[in-house]
């Protein structure tokens, strides 16, 4: 047997499979089971999120699950002969199912669920896997396996165009570019990932990975992209900007199918011989938490637009397992020390799973003492010891589980509060210096500064000042027509006035009791201009 022909046999004894999917994360959770058609091997989610659709490899036909209801909806779409890649237009209208046996794409109509005349490339087609739709919707790319090339389709015509373009040997998964600039091809023969110039139409460069690598998928922003390894059991992190290798990262038994989530904060990837889900934080690219196990020979995996959701394909168990995601950690924990108690504040997780917060618990380090709310981003815990320093951690729950702990608080140390100074040895609060003094007199027509900027008390607080205005033998009270009140910076505060005789206005300037100091109160009174 050669070596297409051997690669082809794994390729199908393990039912290696893939979907161009698009603080620490939690473990998602197994949240329902869909039963599909026989043998699923692709899955993509419509742009909207509502809908997921399914090839069904030995059905020759395509499930569509309802995502709110995580159940099929229809009956199976006919499509051609043993449909494997499957990918979505950027609008939603149209699915393009590749169909592995008779080398041929069909076009599903979302909207009315019926599908077009194949899209056949005669005899350039030999064995096509995957497919991908650029970000503007106008072309698609199919990897042609056992040809060694990407076939194109004019999405607008639905028809071949263009010759075919030189993809590496035995090219698989395929993902592009959020600016539709380039492609990156995994080559299962010769453990390479071909990065393709779409508008040249050529390969730019080839970077070495691991061996038989199947999937690619790349993050929102196209910085990194992740390719599973499925000998090596690992995934290959790829710079894009300089096209190398930056880390490689150990997941589960033999690796098929990976998924960015949107804020790329988080990689999925599908193990098939180890039937279980790799989670890997993007943040230190490495595995976080327990694999999450799901049914027989997980083929491919699509993550939500909103990123609440997984659907992946068991092409063993002819299932699709539905993942949630629980949210991530709460955000800017900032703690504060009282007498043997801490106060805790925070800001929401970024990320919630698609669910609304239902409560967070706070837990004190060292001692696990800890406080919860309903709902409330702050807290107190008590019964903690004075002079002991302490950081705080904060974890956010709702109905899908519970986040990862939070990012420490800063340290603090509850202490006893110090004695202060007895009500009779308080000192009396005064103006420090003449901006904080009451005018002699305010200006029957002009401005006058009542309290100076800047003005403080001998206690080191700011004056405040309030301003009442009566106006003699007239009803028509108020500013603009005979005063205006002026409020500067720095506590500044003047009075304009208009040359309204009988105008009679009240000062008060004030400052609040210290500690130390009594509160300050001083109340002036102006007629026409004259202190009385």
């Amino acid at each position: 047997m050669g070596r297409r022909g051997l690669v082809r046999a794994w390729v199908a004894a393990v039912a290696l499979l893939i979907v161009q999917a698009g603080p620490s994360v939690a473990d998602p959770v197994v949240v329902g089971t869909v039963a599909v058609g026989e043998s699923p091997q692709g899955v993509a989610v419509t742009p909207d999120g509502t809908r997921a659709y399914v090839t069904n490899l030995s059905n020759d036909t395509v499930s569509v699950i309802d995502t709110a209801t995580n159940s099929v909806i229809g009956s199976p779409i006919a499509v051609g002969w043993e449909p494997k890649g499957i990918a979505i237009t950027p609008d939603g209208s149209r699915a393009y199912v590749v169909n592995k046996r008779d080398f041929t794409v069909s076009v599903i109509d979302i909207p009315t669920g019926t599908v077009g005349p194949p899209i056949d490339f005669g005899l350039e087609a030999d064995t096509p896997l995957e497919v991908a739709i650029t970000p503007d919707g106008t072309r698609a790319y199919v990897t042609n396996n056992d040809k060694d090339n990407l076939l194109v389709i004019d999405t607008a015509t639905n028809t071949p165009v263009g010759a075919p373009i030189a993809a590496g040997e035995l090219p698989q998964g395929i993902a592009i570019m959020p600016d539709g600039t380039r492609a990156y091809v995994t080559n299962t023969f010769t453990a390479t990932v071909a990065v393709i110039d779409l508008a040249t139409e050529t390969i730019t460069t080839s970077v070495a990975v691991g061996v038989n690598p199947v999937a690619v998928a790349l993050s929102p922003g196209g910085d990194r992209a992740y390719v599973t390894n499925a000998d090596d059991d690992t995934v290959s992190v790829i710079d894009t900007a300089t096209n190398t290798v930056i880390t490689t990262i150990a997941v589960g038994d033999t690796p098929v199918a990976v998924a960015v989530s949107p804020d790329g904060k988080r990689v999925s990837v599908a193990n098939a011989d180890s039937s279980d889900v790799s989670t890997i934080d993007t943040t230190t690219n490495a595995v976080t938490g327990s694999p999450i196990p799901v049914g027989l020979y997980p083929s491919a995996i699509a993550v939500t637009p909103d990123g609440s959701r997984g659907y992946v394909t068991n092409a063993g168990s002819n299932t699709v397992s539905v993942l949630a995601f629980q949210p991530s950690p709460p955000r800017s924990v900032t703690a504060s020390a009282g007498d043997a108690q801490v106060s805790v504040t925070w800001s929401v997780p970024d990320f919630t799973g698609g669910e609304p917060i239902t409560g967070y618990t706070a837990t004190a380090a060292p001692g696990g003492s800890s406080c919860t709310t309903t709902g409330a981003t702050g807290c107190t815990i008590t019964g903690l010891v004075n002079g002991t320093t302490y950081t705080v951690t904060v974890t956010a729950t709702n109905t899908v589980g519970t986040s990862a702990p939070s990012d420490p608080s800063n340290p603090v140390t509850p202490s006893a509060p110090s004695p202060g100074p007895q009500p009779s040895a308080k000192k009396v609060q005064k103006p420090r210096d003449v901006r904080g003094k009451p005018p002699v007199r305010i200006k029957v027509a002009g401005t006058t500064v009542l309290t100076g900027r800047n003005a403080l008390t001998n206690a080191d607080q700011r004056i405040r000042t309030g301003v009442q205005v009566r106006i003699k033998g007239t009803r028509a009270q108020g500013e603009v027509r005979y005063y205006r009140i002026i409020r500067g910076p720095k506590g500044k505060v003047s009075i304009r006035t208009y040359g309204r005789p009988g105008l009679k206005v009240i000062l008060v300037q004030s400052a609040p009791a210290t500690d130390a100091y009594k509160p300050y109160r001083l109340r002036t009174v102006y007629v026409n201009g004259a202190k009385r």
